[in-house]
């Protein structure tokens, strides 16, 4: 096997003795799991009923901001009587990980509402039934709005359809 070469100074996780070539007087200890305070850190809000913080969380470089800025796309489910607007992608920002803001979008309303951060939905005929995630292109050429992918599952309200995009 071809040894892995690791960069000097670049923090590793080892949950496992992959990158390991040898241990000699090694222990591996479990710490327990704490929750921030102020949990949940992204609560719901703009017709969000329920959050599953499943998504995609980015870590990027900001031109408008110092440092660094995450970004996380989020599948919720509202309360709205409207088939397709049950379920959706939500997109937050923060500059910490901890407080997180709802930019409006402007790409999708909710009941007449043309402020929410909602990226993705189901339309008509079809209902979000499964989120994958986001990715950023790293192609300098790509276009602003086609700059993050996003993958999801579907379902057709009209014929027993699945599919799957990628937008």
């Amino acid at each position: 096997m071809t040894p892995k070469q690791i960069p000097l100074n670049e923090p590793q996780l080892f949950l496992d003795d992959e990158l390991v070539l040898k241990t000699e007087n090694v222990s591996r200890k479990w710490h327990k799991l704490e929750k921030h305070p102020a949990n949940p850190i992204i609560a719901p809000s703009m017709g969000e009923k329920v959050l599953y913080l499943f998504g995609s969380v980015l870590k990027e470089p900001d031109p408008n901001v110092d440092g660094s800025q995450f970004r996380i796309w989020y599948y919720a489910e509202g309360d709205s009587d409207n088939a397709s607007r049950k379920t959706w992608v939500g997109y937050s920002t923060s500059t910490d990980g901890i407080s997180w803001q709802k930019p409006a979008t402007g790409v999708i309303e909710l009941e007449d509402n043309p402020c929410t951060n909602i990226v993705f939905d189901g339309t008509d005929d079809w209902r979000l039934v499964g989120f994958f995630g986001v990715i950023r292109d790293p192609n300098p050429d790509v276009r602003s709005s086609e700059r993050y992918k996003l993958v999801v599952s579907a379902e057709n309200l009209v014929e027993p359809l699945r599919k799957t995009y990628l937008m």
